[in-house]
């Protein structure tokens, strides 16, 4: 098993930051030439109580600018490979200098392919849409579009959910570019007169009850969340590891419960043991003894990571097309959760230039 985009995502950047060592281990200021920064009395006492720090790890230079702390171990090759649930958002909390920066490389690699993905799909679509052979199916138009989204929906979600917009879900899932064509004419006409056709704004704010919050976060982040976790377990040598998989907290994470759903229904159905999945999501004290890796189609993953990866950047193409201030406006919206995952830390970004702007490149189709 291959991690999803392993030639443009730097997978091992999450992954570094799951490695446990059980030897004792002493925090440290660091400086910017990397080394322990030892300039306070108390500190001078702690490494020099400790045999095993070496000289050459150490900075004394007053003038060297503190970057941060990190940890320092006895014994470095007791190490093992740890992991819950992956949460980029609020991983800047750790202390660790070497964690935030790999968090850091990893949302600046990751917006970059995102944005240039988004950037040639919406270019393609407005390629076809010039062609002067090109024409969407009947199914598209005025008299037949109720019936046909009807039926999108239902095979999107048969048990349906409380928002206005599940049809507009079950079009960025469908992997259909003429449905994907046929919302960018639905926002043309909002532009032109916002009483008519498709505001963005209406879809990427609706709110849930309040364990679910704005609809379109919540599946995000859902989504993303499992694509993070899987494609670190697979970079880190732990996908054959049983016991890694039951640390993951993805327990109840992937369902169709309540008022919305955490995950495209269809491809619930369509990668996963659903009834091994349903029993897995309610079984809180691991009675039946499941494995969440028994859950999943393995041999259909990889599509599946591919298929949330998509996901995001049609919706990152939309954001683009529609060009609404509006949208630019909300706070941690749907849309930094696709292009960062949320990730704030504004020494780091000033400092490394970590750019999360929506900005034009190029890349090849998923």
């Amino acid at each position: 098993m291959k991690t999803h985009l392993s030639h443009q995502l730097p997978w091992d950047s999450l992954v570094k930051n799951y490695y446990r060592n059980y030897s004792e281990g002493l925090i440290f200021p660091i400086c910017e030439c990397k080394k322990m920064h030892i300039i306070k009395k108390s500190d001078e006492i702690k490494a020099g109580n400790r045999k095993y720090i070496k000289e050459e790890q150490i900075c004394r230079d007053p003038s060297c600018k503190e970057i941060g702390e990190d940890v320092f171990y006895k014994n470095k090759n007791k190490i093992k490979w740890e992991m819950d649930t992956i949460d980029v958002e609020y991983s800047y909390y750790h202390k660790t200098y070497r964690t935030k920066m790999n968090i850091a490389h990893f949302v600046k690699e990751h917006s970059k392919a995102v944005n240039n993905f988004a950037d040639d799909y919406l270019n393609k679509l407005k390629k076809i849409r010039t062609d002067k052979k090109f024409k969407l199916d009947a199914k598209y138009n005025k008299e037949n579009i109720d019936n046909y989204l009807t039926q999108k929906t239902k095979e999107y979600n048969d048990c349906g959910s409380d928002s206005d917009y599940e049809y507009i879900y079950a079009l960025t899932s469908s992997g259909d570019d003429n449905d994907i064509i046929f919302l960018l004419n639905e926002i043309d006409k909002y532009k032109k007169d916002n009483t008519k056709g498709l505001c963005l704004v209406n879809v990427v704010t609706e709110w849930g009850t309040q364990c679910f919050g704005r609809y379109a976060n919540y599946i995000m982040d859902s989504m993303n969340r499992f694509y993070l976790t899987v494609n670190a377990i697979i970079a880190s040598g732990n996908f054959n590891n049983r016991e890694t998989w039951e640390k993951t907290g993805l327990r109840g994470g992937i369902c169709v419960y309540g008022d919305f759903h955490s995950f495209v229904p269809n491809w619930i159905d369509e990668h996963f043991y659903k009834d091994k999945l349903e029993n897995f999501n309610k079984d809180y004290n691991n009675e039946l003894n499941i494995n969440f890796f028994d859950c999943i189609k393995t041999e259909k993953l990889y599509d599946l990571l591919k298929k949330i990866f998509r996901y995001n950047y049609i919706w990152l193409a939309l954001y683009k097309y529609a060009d609404e201030k509006k949208l630019r406006e909300y706070f941690r919206s749907i849309f930094l959760r696709i292009v960062d995952f949320g990730y704030i830390d504004d020494d780091f970004n000033e400092k490394d230039n970590v750019d999360f702007e929506l900005t034009a490149s190029s890349s090849s189709f998923c």
